[in-house]
């Protein structure tokens, strides 16, 4: 019996040292190391926001496991299967920079103003007063995503020269001329006449009468009394615009259009067109047509004369018409010659262009008290800007971004905004300064025409 017992425990001792294989299946939770990176165009470079914390997924593995005994030998892994995802972690970096910089803008679109003085002899100018430009510090912000430059907005406006008007005194008294005496002849001697026979007298001629000279009729308005001073259009950039108490008092009582009050957000796009440059025009309308938009073309006779099809497509398109003269003359200089150069040189245009509005836009923005109110008497309306920049050099346009800025930074309701179709710059930039119009909350008209 012992030996069987020795035997059996002999057995178990063989046993428990043998090897064994066995299958194992575990579950593990595992994470993703690496964290998803978004770039956010809201926030400034240098800042971050976690959006997503990382979530454990979970794998089952499943292995084959060599014991000897109750001690594991070696392990094997025979297959991994995910039962569910890791979801990694989120976070957002900025993109956006944001830059300030400072512009001195000088507006040199000076004022000139003439004033009467009795005290000078007629014919004669004297500068009273030298004007001077204005200046004004603008303080942009620049919005930078990923280093372009995507926005611009002007946050402060500063006022670093005030502009004044160029000042002419214009001599109004008049010098009578003193005939000077003709020397007396000295007188010769008579010689002794002979005497000469009686002749028999002529009876005299019955003179014949001079006939009355027929009156030639005045014209139909006498306009020698209003004063031809010559003004240059001068208004203070706002927004909104302003203009001084002394202009504000020639245009009383006068249809003058320079800044509307629609009571809501609405602005007026003109253009002046006194001749063609490059393919501007064409270009200006197949934007303005894209873009659903009517705007107002000022034209001169010369260019009505060389732009015949594009007038007509300003027509079917459903654009406004303006007068800007048939030659260009400023308006207190063809009246220094006579009133009726001034008056033909506006009423031929309509008869020329019959479709043209009763709009009127001043060659130069050049004025006066007396062609205010010849405008007034023939029905027009003369029409100005509370809005213009220096777009008119074809050899010195001004930066595309930067005109964009100054447009839509001068956005106000009722704003006659002056540009030139002749600017390529204009061209380039039409599409969205209108739609940086529209995103401004403001709608374009056209203006009430007579």
């Amino acid at each position: 019996m012992k030996r069987i017992g020795l035997f059996v425990l002999l057995l178990t001792l063989v046993a428990c040292q043998s090897t064994r294989v066995e299958t194992r299946t575990d579950r593990v939770s595992y994470t993703v190391e690496e964290t998803t990176v978004q770039e956010d165009e809201n926030l400034l470079v240098g800042q971050e926001k976690r959006i997503q914390e990382a979530v454990p997924g979970i794998k089952e593995i499943v292995k084959e496991v060599t014991l000897k005994g109750d001690e594991i030998v070696s392990e094997k892994i025979i297959s991994e299967t995910v039962v569910e995802d890791a979801v990694p972690g989120i976070v957002a970096h900025g993109v956006k920079e944001v830059k300030r910089r400072q512009e001195t803008v000088t507006d040199k679109r000076l004022e000139t103003i003439r004033r009467d003085d009795p005290e000078l002899e007629t014919g004669t100018e004297v500068v009273v007063q030298e004007g001077k430009y204005g200046e004004t510090q603008l303080t942009y912000e620049d919005t930078y995503i990923r280093g372009t430059l995507t926005d611009s907005e002007i946050v402060r406006r500063e006022v670093l020269v005030t502009a004044s008007p160029k000042i002419i005194a214009v001599g109004t008294r008049q010098i009578a001329v003193e005939p000077e005496p003709e020397p007396e002849p000295t007188p010769e001697p008579e010689p002794t006449p002979e005497p000469e026979p009686t002749p028999t007298p002529t009876p005299p001629p019955t003179p014949t009468p001079t006939p009355t000279p027929t009156p030639t009729p005045p014209p139909s308005g006498d306009y020698s009394a209003i004063p031809n001073t010559d003004y240059g259009w001068w208004y203070q950039p706002g927004p909104p615009s302003t203009i001084s108490a002394d202009v504000a008092n020639i245009l009383s009582g006068h249809n003058v259009y320079w800044q509307l009050n629609p009571g809501r957000p609405v602005v007026y796009l003109t253009f002046d067109e006194g001749y063609e440059f490059g393919n501007n025009t064409s270009q200006i309308l197949t934007t303005l047509r894209d873009k659903g938009v009517k705007a107002t073309f000022f034209l001169t006779g010369s260019y009505a004369d060389n732009n015949p099809s594009l007038v007509q497509q300003m027509i079917n398109d459903g654009h406004q018409l303006g007068n800007h003269t048939i030659n260009h003359y400023r308006a207190a200089t063809a009246l220094n010659q006579t009133d009726e150069l001034f008056i033909s040189d506006v009423v031929d245009l309509n008869a020329k262009v019959p479709s043209m509005t009763m709009l009127h836009r001043p060659p130069e923005g050049g004025y006066s008290e007396r062609s205010l109110q010849i405008l007034d008497d023939l029905g027009y309306t003369t029409v100005f800007w509370s809005f213009a920049y220096r777009d008119w050099l074809t050899d010195d346009q001004p930066d595309p971004t930067w005109a964009k800025q100054v447009i839509l930074g001068n956005l106000h309701s009722g704003s006659i905004i002056l540009l030139h179709a002749v600017s390529n710059t204009n061209v380039a930039i039409l599409g969205e300064v209108i739609d940086g119009i529209y995103a401004a909350g403001y709608s374009i008209e056209l203006m009430p025409a007579n």
